[in-house]
């Protein structure tokens, strides 16, 4: 008898368990998406402050050179991030298939990812809009 009350126990179990799995794949692909969200609209920003820099770069590098090189590093920053966006997009794939356990390390990875590309893009951003104020 209690073989026969322990088996819909383990059956409800295992069922809650990949209810949970789920959700926690959800979950993280919602995160993904937050992340991604969070900074598509600064890529207009990054655009129009590299092409300010640049514009400066033009204007004073024959009579401050080293200024006109700082201008160009961080322009080329904020067009690294710019790329580096646009190759996160066009390599993620919101639909990927696998077992939970591929799935979860793809969304992982991605997360990863697209934190890096984050951090990149608001770091960038930020130096050359204090650059454009000075």
């Amino acid at each position: 008898m209690k073989k026969f009350l322990l088996l819909p126990l383990l059956v409800l179990l295992s069922c809650q368990s990949s209810k949970k799995e789920e959700v926690d794949l959800k979950a993280l692909k919602d995160e993904v998406f937050e992340l991604h969200d969070e900074v598509m609209p600064l890529m207009g920003d990054l655009r129009r402050v590299r092409k300010s820099l640049m514009l400066q770069v033009d204007s004073i590098k024959e009579t401050d050179s080293e200024r006109a090189e700082i201008l160009t590093t961080v322009s080329d920053e904020l067009n690294a991030a710019n790329e580096g966006m646009m190759v996160w997009m066009r390599n993620f794939d919101p639909n990927f298939e696998g077992t939970d356990e591929e799935t979860l390390k793809y969304l992982t990875d991605q997360k990863s990812s697209i934190q890096e590309v984050n951090k990149n893009m608001k770091e960038s951003l930020k130096k050359g809009q204090e650059l454009l104020k000075n």
